[in-house]
């Protein structure tokens, strides 16, 4: 077993391609698919279900990335405590989707990378990307400038006070006309959702207040001054804030981690650890 098959498995692992780490590690595919398995007739089972031009990881390999994500993390982290902190090994973020999840992403990744800083800016309204690292956003680039995964899927709902009598009913988008919105900022994913849908209701939700800040959008819903559309993983049990039951408001979040091309190692492998933190 060698340090590379290894490594080959666990980037084909996390992109379902064969390719893609080809591509990484400027090698042909099939060196890559060779790799994998001598790796797989070496641990006597599959680590992927093939069909026709594609693979899938199964339960043997899920069970080995969980092990070598764990692995390599303390490898790595061993590796970069080897090297002096030099000048570019700050890694500069923009965030315009679930800044908590973010958040608690650099304190694991912390844990065994010391040396490694952060400088994250929450603006929806920066127009120049390109003096960042890694973009977290809610589409995907339009500059060919960065290399782009999904990272997750959230389901977006309305959201009121916890003893909010509209938690009671089933309701429909029109039956909100009445009642006034908060929104993060005009340019926020989930603020264009609420509009589009609303509409498609036929009506233009009263807003309250675009904001910047999540604590202070909760803060307004939990007051029960208003209530406001957010994606479900950044909703924590213990805020007192419920979802509506809104037949017609059923939509989805995607959000993509884009990375430049030329970043940094540091930034390059944040971005590789964050494919793996969900």
């Amino acid at each position: 077993m060698e340090f590379l098959q290894l490594r080959y498995f666990l980037d084909s692992a996390r992109t379902q391609s064969l390719s893609a780490t080809a591509k990484k590690h400027m090698v042909p595919a099939s060196s890559v698919s060779a790799a994998i398995k001598r790796l797989e007739e070496e641990l006597g089972c599959s680590l992927f279900d093939r069909t026709a031009n594609r693979i899938t990881l199964n339960e043997n390999g899920r069970r080995l990335q969980l092990s070598l994500v764990r692995m390599f993390r303390e490898l790595d982290g061993a590796l970069d405590a080897l090297h002096t902190k030099e000048e570019g090994d700050e890694v500069r973020i923009l965030v315009r989707s679930l800044r908590a999840k973010v958040t608690d992403s650099i304190v694991h990744y912390k844990e065994s990378h010391v040396h490694a800083s952060f400088r994250l800016t929450a603006d929806f309204l920066v127009a120049d990307v390109g003096n960042f690292d890694i973009v977290i956003d809610s589409a995907p680039p339009t500059s060919e400038d960065f290399e782009v995964f999904e990272w997750q899927r959230q389901r977006v709902e309305i959201y009121a006070a916890k003893g909010s009598p509209l938690l009671a009913r089933d309701l429909t988008l029109a039956q909100l006309a009445t009642e006034e919105f908060v929104t993060m900022a005009p340019n926020g994913h989930q603020a264009k959702l609420l509009l589009h849908a609303c509409e498609r209701a036929g009506f233009s939700p009263k807003l309250l207040a675009q904001i910047n800040d999540s604590d202070c959008f909760f803060k307004l819903i939990a007051s029960g001054v208003a209530i406001g559309p957010a994606g479900e993983c950044s909703v924590r049990e213990d805020m007192p804030v419920r979802p509506l039951r809104v037949s017609d408001f059923r939509e989805w979040q995607t959000v993509y981690v884009w990375c430049k091309r030329d970043a940094s190692r540091c930034a390059r492998r944040f971005a590789e650890f964050l494919q793996t933190f969900t």
